[in-house]
């Protein structure tokens, strides 16, 4: 029988899929400050009810200051990736989930001074190389709607790897760091929301709203099993399966793209396609 570890991977995987694919009809039909609010707010419930199975510890000043940093880079995450969403694919938009590994890898070797083998460094370029194919649209020219994208991955990144070295710090297993930055993050989105409610709002709402309330409970599922797939990854880190875990999640991208074929009959180049293999090759290999 498989292990806790591959298995909450494995939940993770499916919980991160499904959540990133239903973002997509929620920010067409909300718009992406609205949808980002409500997702990363509702990722709170999740990394709340995980602390009925992980302790909930005091933090120091400086992991709540680096909490709050990648709850900033969180909520700009949410936001960008969810601005290419309300024009662009899922399948295309969510084919550049693996630049968040190179990030963690690049920030390690600047400000950690880690090693990284030329095995780690082939698949930085292997990701980069994958990503920009992800990007190009008719005629070979970067599809700029992707752009936000691109831009809210690497934004990803930094949070993902601010937490993962605040815990990598921190002996006790805990989401703590997940929920702090998830709070901070809803907190200047819902802000953000409501001044520009207030100073703009016909760029906020959108013209008409179909099924406004189940579009909001889609929002909130998304964010829930956001928060879901969060507390998988410190389920597997707890049982030291970090780099099998890393490599299936790096597999998300294909299920994303599936998903996408089937519910938006999303339709993808081949030069995209190869893009989004190699892009999840470059994640399995930076995992390792």
């Amino acid at each position: 029988m498989p292990s806790i570890g591959i298995v909450a991977a494995l939940v993770g995987l499916l919980m991160f899929s499904v959540g990133d694919t239903i973002s997509k009809r929620v920010s067409e039909r909300l718009g992406h400050l609205i949808s980002a609010t409500v997702i990363v707010g509702a990722g709170i419930i999740s990394l709340a009810a995980s602390l009925l199975f992980l302790p909930s510890v005091p933090l120091t000043p400086i992991m709540l200051a680096a909490s709050a940093a990648a709850g900033v880079f969180t909520a700009l995450g949410f936001l960008l990736v969810l601005k290419s969403l309300e024009t662009e694919q899922v399948s295309n938009t969510m084919g550049l989930l693996n630049l968040q590994y190179a990030v963690i890898i690049i920030l390690g070797i600047f400000f950690l001074s880690e090693n990284v083998s030329a095995l780690q460094y082939a698949g930085l370029i292997i990701v980069f190389a994958g990503s920009l194919l992800v990007t190009l649209g008719r005629k070979l020219k970067v599809n700029r709607m992707l752009l936000p994208a691109v831009a809210g991955n690497l934004c990803w990144g930094v949070g993902i790897a601010i937490i993962s070295y605040s815990i990598a710090s921190f002996a006790a297993p805990t989401t703590m760091f997940f929920l702090y930055a998830r709070l901070v993050g809803f907190s200047l989105l819902l802000a953000y929301l409501l001044l520009m409610l207030y100073r703009r709002p016909k760029r906020v709402l959108p013209d008409k709203i179909r099924h406004p309330g189940r579009q909001l409970g889609l929002a909130v599922l998304s964010g829930m099993l956001a928060g879901g797939a969060l507390f998988m990854i410190t389920m597997f880190t707890i049982y030291r399966m970090v780099t099998v875990g890393g490599a299936i999640l790096a597999l998300e991208p294909v299920l994303v793209a599936i998903y996408g074929a089937f519910l938006y009959r999303d339709r993808m180049s081949k030069i995209q396609l190869f893009g989004i293999a190699i892009a999840v090759i470059g994640g399995i290999v930076l995992s390792i």
